[in-house]
């Protein structure tokens, strides 16, 4: 019984042990065929990429041997559009305006983050400073338009485009140095520094020593030489306290002022109500005053002359020292200069053409070439120079309605004589225009008028001109007014 209960189980053990063999070999086999599977699927894939890189070999092989093939010069439109070098084309895309090198490196080259970030802060830099640009364009506009009137010679017109462009730059607090030198420069050339609206604060006090700002401290250091000048004078010709011109000391106050030249000068007095903690803020005042300006002491000898009534030559003289001495200043002698040579009979042709070289905009440069055309009887062409300076109304539109009167009465037309002169005294009432209407109006039997004006005189405690008085008694023509003497009605 024992024995075959002992049989029993070796035999069910050697089956347990039969089927664990058999499962064993089983996964065995299952893993096997996986491996074989899988190494089969890598061997093709291998095969197929390597087949690729054959081809592309291959390519790169037959577009060497092209390369190789190429002409020694090739032309220009054939080049590639990058590196200029090679014909342009390849084998796959025969069209392409890159050679194969630059297609290759074109189509592998790396594109990373840093390429977009860069071309889109430069654009947002673009864009910020087209925004900048574009609210200060005004001010920008301003300055190239006074810079081409500079180059033209156009100086009022350029110092009214710098003012424009100054008072913008105060406006949108823009410190524009340059700009507020040229229209400094501007200004002083024209002989409008003195009413410049450049305030001399906006440059540090260091900077007026730097080359390219010279002109700037040069003329504030003139504009105070001039009040330091004016100031002096002033206090010479103060001293004689005279009831009569004739009574001035006329040689002795010439002597006076001239020895200003040698003399070292004395900074202005301050202007009633101004403070030294006001002036001590503005740069300008910081420059010392060492000299006296010469220019203005030959303005002020000229000035005294005239009050002194001396003869023409004798202030034509003064005047031709500042134009020898200062020639570029026409704003302070030329205009004067003119009429004293119209009314002692020289040419002005060349004063007229320096003074248009030097600003094309000066219009007492035609004021002086009408005088001169009607003193010499071209009537109709001396109204002509006239009509045009009214019609555009100049600066000196009076004095162009003046001359047109006068030529009038010389042709014997009173009433548009009349008109004329009525326009001129309209424009500024000054003795010249007044004598000049009240003859007008002795003309035209206009006795109201003429009447308005001696009341207005006597008012003021003023001597009627004496050809006023000729005319009007009639020991006095027209003719021996205006064209003899000094050609006009003092």
């Amino acid at each position: 019984m024992d024995e075959n209960k002992e049989k029993e189980l070796n035999t069910a053990e050697d089956e347990r042990l039969k089927q664990e063999l058999e499962e064993l070999a089983r996964t065995f086999q299952e893993e096997l065929d996986k491996a074989k599977a899988e190494e089969a699927l890598k061997s093709e894939t291998d095969a197929q990429e390597d087949a690729e890189n054959e081809g592309e070999l291959i390519q790169e092989l037959e577009d060497l041997e092209h390369i190789e093939e190429e002409e020694d010069e090739i032309p220009e439109e054939e080049l590639c559009v990058c590196c200029g070098e090679k014909r342009r084309g390849t084998k796959k895309n025969p069209d392409s305006e890159y050679c194969y090198e630059c297609e290759k490196a074109l189509r592998h080259y790396p594109f990373e983050l840093l390429n977009v970030i860069i071309p889109a802060l430069a654009v947002a830099f673009c864009l910020y400073g087209c925004y900048i640009f574009s609210n200060y364009m005004s001010i920008y506009t301003s300055a190239q338009q006074a810079e081409k009137y500079v180059q033209q010679n156009k100086l009022y017109s350029a110092y009214s485009a710098y003012d424009t462009a100054v008072n913008k730059m105060k406006a949108k607090n823009v410190n524009g140095e340059m700009i507020y030198k040229r229209s400094l420069d501007c200004a002083y050339k024209s002989g409008e520094f003195l009413n410049s609206s450049v305030d001399t604060a906006v440059f540090k006090e260091w900077e007026l020593k730097l080359p390219h700002l010279k002109s700037v401290y040069d003329i504030q250091l003139e504009s105070l030489e001039m009040d330091a000048t004016r100031s002096a004078i002033e206090g010479i010709i103060y001293q004689y306290d005279v009831e009569n011109i004739e009574d001035l000391p006329y040689d002795k106050i010439i002597k006076e002022i001239d020895a200003l030249t040698d003399e070292p000068a004395k900074t202005a007095p301050l202007i009633d109500g101004e403070t030294e903690e006001e002036i001590s803020t503005t740069t300008a005042y910081n420059i010392k005053v060492k000299r006296y300006n010469r220019p203005m002491i030959l303005y002020y000898q000229f000035y005294i002359s005239v009050v002194c009534e001396k003869d023409i030559e004798t202030q034509i003289s003064i005047l031709e020292k500042i134009k020898e001495e200062s020639p570029e200043k026409t704003w302070i002698y030329a205009a004067m200069l003119g009429d004293l040579y119209n009314k002692s009979g020289k040419d002005t042709t060349e004063l007229c053409k320096y003074m248009r070289s030097i600003n094309s905009e000066d219009t007492s440069a035609d004021v002086i070439e009408a005088t001169a055309l009607r003193i010499k009887g071209k009537y109709d062409e001396s109204i002509e120079i006239c009509n045009k300076f009214i019609d555009r109304e100049d600066i000196y539109m009076y004095e162009f309605c003046r001359q047109k009167a006068i030529c009038y009465l010389l042709k014997g037309d009173y009433s548009t004589a009349y008109k004329a002169a009525y326009e001129a005294y309209s424009q500024s009432t000054i003795p010249l225009t007044a004598n000049l209407l009240m003859i007008c109006s002795i003309a035209t039997d206009n006795t109201d008028v003429y009447d308005e004006i001696a009341e207005l005189y006597a008012e003021s405690e003023i001597d009627l001109s004496e050809e006023v008085l000729a005319y009007k008694d009639g020991t006095m023509t027209l003719e021996q007014i205006f064209t003899k003497g000094d050609f006009d009605v003092a």
